[in-house]
């Protein structure tokens, strides 16, 4: 991809060179062009240019961030005023709280309104220049509308409803510039316009690192389908349109022909290169001594700040022959991590080491986890785990997953479910795939939404419990419980996806401490290591953070609007509402 490697001095010298040429988001500094050879009226004049323009905005796929910055997708990115992103799947290694208050600013909300700015601007500039033939301006004018469309989508799921500029303008424009907030189904209605016509536009290839109608169908999918679901577990209704475009949009990315799973499950994380991996429709490049990480170099130490599963977590895994640990004979308990990792579901097996290692007692002298179930998510097997590569800040090299096949399977079986319409050769088609993969039984549709495995009718009590009914989105019917965990298995690599699940499901119980505890807990430890006594409880689970809770309420389902850019709104007359609830 080619600017998130950014493997050549002349693209970031471009990068640089026409900054000034997109006037900033609605920050009241909206910047006039500086004196160099590229302005806004001279540079729209070759397909090249507009290329060179359209690389800067390939930073904003994340990936495992870069040099020792990281919005990665392991490590949670926390309560800060950047975004609020940390889910049930992880303990952070100090303890995260919700909110207490309204942010003074967000940098993020700043950020994607420039992206959007650069967007529109891209977008009215193409769509006017005589250079280009025909295919090559609806192109690129696809790529303007995929990544005007992925900015609002991170405003919608972060904020709700907001306000929604579609065309680029003077920047003495304040009147079109700074509007009211949009509806929530206005801007979702426009995120899945614009990437039903950059997926109708774009090329279906443009080099190998580019973005193309495949990508523009995978993050269509993912909006449709969270848009759908947020929908109707939070009570607003007009769902069932955007449950089946994610429907489309996942049909149109598996039928192609063009992706399948990978043989190995774990080697979309821990590869030096993704190029020939076909499980990929889009992932993030990274290059040795040009564009590095340090997402090993963190969760490969002895430092007290690594995060690890929690004993929830762990306890979602299916044993080998499809059925959840209360109901499989296979079962083997979790004394001890032999025992915890015995008949289960591959991916388990894969993501965590064969030994507990806690503060005081690290396994390997350098790996340790604030659960004491360590982490090999991210463990290359071939590549010493005291290599410097992957001990060092800034010297990690492994490529990271943006959108991949096995997301997209997922998509379509929990949409047909959502739907009614799931069958079992849907199941066939995608769950079912996955679970071959990771040594799991067939899951079977029973009825219209019941689930069976090796012969056994699926009744997880946990689907029942007091937990689920305390949730806003409640009680969900068993063929549903079990595509949500097949969900939470394949994709627990990307926290922030999971993040988003709870979102839209409306599950945000699920890391309230007193409804749903084992969050705060960790492997089963025999004895403690010295110091650390106090860290297991009566049943000696680790507890890291025994002296904390924290209670969600549901006003956290959406980030507070930021009040400077409530100031700032009123200053250009503007109302700019604050979410229910701040």
């Amino acid at each position: 991809m080619k600017t998130i490697i950014n493997n050549t001095i002349r693209k970031a010298v471009f990068a640089l060179l026409f900054v000034s040429i997109v006037a900033t988001s609605c920050s009241d500094f909206l910047t006039k062009p500086p004196l160099t050879d590229f302005t806004d009226n001279n540079y729209w004049t070759s397909e090249a240019n507009v290329r060179a323009f359209s690389w800067n905005f390939y930073n904003m796929f994340y990936g495992y961030g870069r040099g020792t910055y990281g919005e990665f997708y392991w490590q949670t990115l926390g309560n800060n005023s950047y975004e609020m992103k940390f889910s049930e799947d992880l303990l952070h290694y100090t303890f995260l709280g919700f909110p207490s208050g309204v942010y003074t600013s967000n940098s993020m909300w700043e950020s994607y309104y420039s992206n959007i700015r650069r967007a529109n601007l891209m977008i009215t500039r193409v769509s006017e220049m005589e250079s280009l033939t025909e295919d090559a301006r609806n192109h690129w004018l696809g790529v303007g509308k995929f990544f005007r469309a992925m900015n609002y989508f991170s405003l919608l799921s972060s904020w709700g409803g907001v306000p929604m500029p579609l065309s680029y303008t003077s920047p003495d424009a304040a009147e079109e510039i700074y509007l009211p907030r949009s509806d929530r189904k206005t801007v979702a209605d426009q995120i899945i316009k614009d990437l039903n016509e950059a997926a109708t536009s774009m090329k279906a290839s443009d080099g190998a690192d580019a973005i193309n109608k495949y990508s523009a169908y995978a993050l269509l999918a993912r909006v449709a389908l969270f848009e759908g679901t947020f929908r109707k577990y939070h009570s607003l209704g007009d769902y069932n349109t955007y449950l089946q475009q994610a429907v489309t949009a996942a049909e149109a990315l598996i039928s192609s022909g063009k992706f399948s799973l990978a043989d190995n499950y774990k080697s979309k994380w821990i590869s030096d290169d993704l190029a020939g991996n076909p499980e990929m429709i889009l992932y993030k490049r990274y290059e040795p001594n040009i564009m590095c990480h340090y997402l090993q170099a963190h969760t490969h130490c002895s430092a007290p700040e690594i995060c690890g599963p929690t004993k929830y977590t762990v306890e979602s895994f299916v044993c080998s022959d499809g059925l959840p640990i209360s109901q499989s004979p296979l079962y083997m308990g979790d004394k001890g991590i032999a025992n915890v990792k015995a008949n289960r579901d591959i991916r388990l097996v894969d993501m965590i080491f064969d030994e507990i290692g806690y503060y005081g007692q690290p396994i390997y002298d350098i790996l340790v986890s604030s659960t004491g179930y360590v982490s090999s998510f991210y463990d290359n097997p071939a590549v010493d785990k005291k290599h410097p590569d992957v001990t060092t800040e800034n010297r990690n090299h492994t490529d990271a997953p943006i959108y991949t096949i096995s997301e997209i399977y997922l998509i379509l079986a929990e949409a047909k479910a959502e739907l009614g319409t799931l069958t079992q050769t849907d199941l066939d088609n995608t769950i079912n795939k996955l679970r071959e993969r990771a040594g799991v039984a067939k899951l079977e549709l029973s009825g219209t939404d019941g689930a069976m495995a090796s012969g056994v009718e699926i009744n997880d009590p946990k689907r029942t419990s007091s937990l689920e009914s305390a949730t806003k989105g409640g009680i969900v019917s068993p063929i549903l419980w079990e595509i949500r965990r097949e969900r939470r298995a394949e994709l627990l690599g990307w926290v922030y996806l999971r993040h988003l699940d709870i979102d839209r499901w409306a599950k945000g119980e699920y890391m309230d401490t007193e409804l749903n505890p084992d969050v705060m807990l960790g492997a089963w430890m025999e004895k403690a290591p010295a110091g650390y006594e106090k860290n297991l409880n009566a049943d000696n689970y680790i507890n890291t953070h025994s002296q904390y809770s924290r209670k969600f309420e549901d006003k956290y389902y959406l980030d507070p609007i930021p009040q400077d850019e409530i100031i700032l709104y009123k200053d250009k007359g503007i109302d700019l509402t604050q979410n229910a609830g701040w």
